[in-house]
Formats: structure tokens, C-alpha cells, sequence
């Protein structure tokens, strides 16, 4: 109910109270999104469009996870070059101020530049939240009821995928650190010969 007050012990309450159901949905929006990204950057790009109001989901619908997703998809659908156009025009929208608040701190030295730097993030974040809340609350209210039924299983497989490719890059640095390190014991074996001797 839009009319009923909400105190600051109530708001603080429910917010702690979604932190967990919050990280998950990033934790499932990461993972579907790189294992969308490493085939081909394409796919990548379409899950971040179809997912960006996933956390907004959870707070005005209380839907958690993998349907928090699938409803933010179903926002999106038919929509999304759309909602691509909404969101680069935010994003130029913010940068710009960041981008003039940033030169004019760049006029009073360093001490300028870290003022005006934590300014300029301060506002972009604050304005790209609330536009990008603006944009959800739009695509909400003209939605089609009821929302079309997603298929979970593929996201979920890319998820695993996802969770694969980070294992392997994990792997791979873990690999590439033990290779430079051997690489580096011929060098260092003349070196000990010589102490000994």
C-alpha cells in the first residue's frame, strides 16, 4: 500500500531482512551472465538487459531468486531494444555531470580531484538508482498480465556453466602462477651452486 508509513526501524528491518535473498539473485545474475558471456558476448549482453531489474523484483514483488529473474525477463520481453535504448541514454545522462564535476575538480589539485571524484560517483549512483527504478516501475505498471511463464532449466544450465568457466580461469591462473614459478628455478639453481661452493 502506497498510503501506509513505514518507520525507520520497519525499513531497516525488511532490508536486513532481504540482504541474503539480494546476494543471491547477484550471485545467479553473475553466473547466467558469464555463462552466457563466454560463448559469445551476445548472449551475455541480452541476460544483463533481461536481468537488470531482478533486485527491484525483490523488493516491491518479494520474489527471490531464479523467479525474480525469470519475472524481470518477462518485463523485458518484447521490450528490449527498448529498454537498451532507456538505459544508454542513463548512462550518458550520469556520466555527463560525473564527467564536468570531475574537470572543474581537476582546477584545485589532487585534494580537488578526490573531492569532486566521491561527488561525482555519489551523484551517478543516486541518479542511475532512481531512473533505473523509474524504468522498472514503468515496464511494471504496462506489463502483460499475466506474465508469461519462463522456462528456468536453460538459465539454470548456464549458471553451471558459469560456475565452470570460473573454476577453470580460477585453474588456469592457479597453472599459469605454478608455470612462471618453475620458469624461474633454472635461473636461480646457479645462484645456490654458488653459495655452496
Amino acid at each position: 500500500n502506497s498510503d501506509e508509513r513505514v518507520s525507520v526501524n520497519q525499513a531497516c528491518k525488511s532490508g536486513w531482512n532481504k540482504i541474503l535473498a539480494y546476494w543471491w539473485i547477484m550471485i545467479l545474475t553473475v553466473l547466467i551472465f558469464l555463462g552466457g558471456y563466454i560463448l559469445l558476448f551476445i548472449p551475455g549482453l541480452i541476460f544483463a538487459i533481461w536481468f537488470m531489474f531482478a533486485p527491484f523484483v525483490l523488493v516491491t514483488d518479494d520474489k527471490k531468486g531464479m523467479e525474480a529473474l525469470l519475472y524481470s525477463k518477462s518485463l523485458v520481453r518484447g521490450r528490449w531494444w527498448g529498454v537498451l535504448g532507456r538505459l544508454l541514454l542513463i548512462g550518458f545522462a550520469s556520466l555527463l555531470p560525473y564527467v564536468v564535476i570531475s574537470i572543474v575538480g581537476s582546477f584545485f589539485g589532487s585534494a580537488g580531484q578526490v573531492i569532486s571524484g566521491a561527488i561525482g560517483n555519489l551523484l551517478v549512483m543516486t541518479f542511475s538508482i532512481s531512473a533505473v527504478s523509474v524504468l522498472y516501475q514503468s515496464l511494471r505498471a504496462s506489463a502483460v498480465t499475466p506474465a508469461p511463464i519462463e522456462k528456468k532449466n536453460v538459465f539454470i544450465g548456464f549458471a553451471i556453466w558459469g560456475i565452470v568457466v570460473i573454476i577453470g580461469m580460477a585453474v588456469a591462473l592457479f597453472l599459469l602462477g605454478a608455470s612462471e614459478d618453475w620458469a624461474k628455478q633454472p635461473t636461480e639453481l646457479p645462484a645456490i651452486k654458488a653459495t655452496l661452493y
